[in-house]
């Protein structure tokens, strides 16, 4: 059985190929051609949370992906996983590897692919609201899917948001005090971080009419561990 590091991961995987992986992937599960039930989770007490992801399609086969939220979580990351796949045909196991960069990168792309198909074609600022690993790794799709004139960084860190800002140096990055203001004068706004629904409210309420926002997805066990532990 093959297994890869994170090392390798980071190493194999291709951003472009990732995001047709993803457009295929999105045409197979429309079609009815995929077989993906309703995640699960198993609660760790108030610290945190096992999810369960096993799915199957046609153009990448089956396997299954499990991942941790621990939101308290200060010397590691707050999500971390593990993936494994399957021989299709007879059920083989076939490889382990780590999840925790895919799981970062397949929701960054997820995201770009929707704004390639959604946004306007003359869509040319992009606004992210947070500074942590989704912020990053968003920042990456999306500058594969078109030409940003300028990206506009909002966080609660200002010192995190310049750093983030400086990481993009093919682009006019600019660091904004007020996520407000980054989100009303941005064609795209980007939520990259998991902060919540109220949150997302509010970047929605931001929002003019002829722009399209992507918060970050979260599930509902999630979006549980996450409110236990803000109210600690």
């Amino acid at each position: 059985m093959l297994v890869l590091s994170r090392a390798d991961v980071e190493e194999l995987l291709d951003l472009d190929e990732l995001l047709e992986a993803q457009a295929r992937a999105h045409d197979e599960l429309s079609a009815g051609a995929a077989s993906m039930p309703a995640r699960i989770a198993a609660l760790a007490g108030d610290a945190g949370l096992l999810g369960a992801m096993p799915g199957y399609l046609p153009s990448a086969g089956l396997g299954c992906k499990l991942v941790t939220l621990f939101p308290y979580n200060a010397d590691r990351p707050t999500h971390q996983a593990a993936i494994m796949l399957f021989d299709p045909e007879n059920g083989t196991p076939l490889a382990l590897m780590d999840g925790t960069h895919i799981t970062a990168t397949r929701t960054a792309a997820a995201a770009a692919l929707a704004a390639r198909l959604l946004a306007r074609e003359d869509a040319c600022v992009l606004a992210i609201l947070g500074t942590g690993v989704q912020a990053r790794s968003h920042a990456r799709a999306f500058a594969r899917i078109r030409d940003w004139s300028e990206i506009r960084v909002a966080g609660r860190d200002a010192a995190k948001a310049r750093s983030l800002a400086d990481e993009l140096l093919d682009v006019d990055a600019a660091v904004t005090e007020l996520a407000a203001l980054a989100v009303r004068l941005g064609d795209l706004g980007l939520e990259g971080d998991d902060s919540g629904e109220a949150r997302a409210e509010l970047v929605h309420a931001w929002i003019p009419s002829s722009s399209i926002s992507r918060p970050a997805p979260r599930s509902r066990a999630a979006a549980s561990t996450s409110a236990a532990a803000a109210r600690s």
